[in-house]
C-alpha cells in the first residue's frame, strides 16, 4: 500500500496544476480595457460616507459640491454603479467579474468624511487633512489607505491583508486589525489607543496617556509616545514593545 507521503507527492502536484488552469482560466474570462481611456463625471448630493468595493483608486478631494469624476477604459465604464443613498456614497463594480483595466481612477469631491468603508483591492489617499468630528474607517481584503487626519474618536477595523498609514492628530483610537492587516499610524498623536490585533498582522501605534493593547497569534504592536498608563495582553507568539 502507498504511504501517506507517496500519496501526499502524488496528490500535491495534481493540485496545483489544477489551481494552475483554474487561474488560467479566470484570468481568460477576464474584462480587459480596451486601452481607450475615457472620463465620466457627476455631480452628487451631499453625503459623508463613502462605501467602495472593487479595484479602485479613489482620490479624495476637497470640495463644497459633491462630485465624482472616473477615469477607465471605455469599455469597463457600464461594469461601474455609483449613486448617494441615505448619506452614502456607494461605489462598486459588478459582481463575479475579473477587471483588467488600463486604469481605474476616481476623483471624489466631498466636504465632511465620517466614514469610510472600502473592500476587495479599493485604495484611497487624499490631496488634503480629512478634518471630522469622529471618523469611523473599515477596510477589508486587500485595500490601502494613506491620510492625513484630524478628528475626536477614531475607529478602525483592518483585515485581511489591507494596508494603512494615518498621520495627524485623534483624541482617541480604537483599533481592531485581523488576519496579515500593517497599519502604520505612529505619526498619528493620539491620547489614548486602544488595540486588539490578532492573526499575522503588525501596527505601530501613538499613546501619548493611555496604551491598551491585547495581541493573539503570531503578529507584532510597537508603540510611541511613552504613554502614562499601559494595559498589555498577550497570548500566542505576538509581541508588543516601544518603538
Amino acid at each position: 500500500m502507498k504511504t501517506q507521503k507517496q500519496k501526499l507527492n502524488i496528490l500535491l502536484p495534481l493540485l496545483i496544476l489544477i489551481m494552475g488552469i483554474q487561474s488560467c482560466n479566470f484570468d481568460a474570462n477576464a474584462i480587459r480595457g480596451d486601452g481607450n481611456v475615457i472620463s465620466v463625471e457627476s455631480n452628487l448630493d451631499e453625503f459623508t460616507t463613502l462605501d467602495a468595493s472593487g479595484i479602485f483608486k479613489i482620490f479624495l478631494l476637497e470640495g463644497d459640491n459633491p462630485h465624482i469624476r472616473i477615469e477607465t477604459d471605455e469599455n469597463i465604464h457600464e461594469y461601474i454603479s455609483f449613486e448617494v443613498r441615505r448619506n452614502t456614497l456607494k461605489l462598486s463594480m459588478e459582481n463575479n467579474q475579473i477587471y483588467r483595466p488600463t486604469r481605474l481612477h476616481v476623483y471624489v469631491t466631498v466636504g465632511t468624511i465620517e466614514k469610510l468603508d472600502l473592500s476587495g483591492a479599493t485604495s484611497l489617499e487624499a490631496d488634503h487633512k480629512l478634518v471630522s468630528p469622529n471618523l469611523l474607517i473599515n477596510i477589508s481584503g486587500a485595500g490601502d489607505l494613506d491620510l492625513d487626519i484630524e478628528t475626536g474618536d477614531l475607529r478602525t477595523t483592518v483585515s485581511g491583508a489591507g494596508n494603512i498609514s494615518l498621520s495627524g492628530n485623534a483624541d482617541t483610537h480604537k483599533v481592531k486589525l485581523s488576519g496579515a492587516a500593517s497599519m502604520k499610524c505612529a505619526d498619528l498623536i493620539t491620547r489614548k489607543t486602544v488595540i486588539s490585533l490578532s492573526g499575522a498582522g503588525s501596527a505601530d501605534v501613538y499613546a501619548s496617556e493611555v496604551l491598551d493593547a491585547s495581541i493573539s497569534g503570531v503578529g507584532s504592536i510597537k508603540y510611541a509616545g511613552e504613554p502614562e498608563k499601559t494595559n498589555i495582553s498577550k497570548s500566542g507568539l505576538g509581541s508588543i514593545k516601544p518603538i
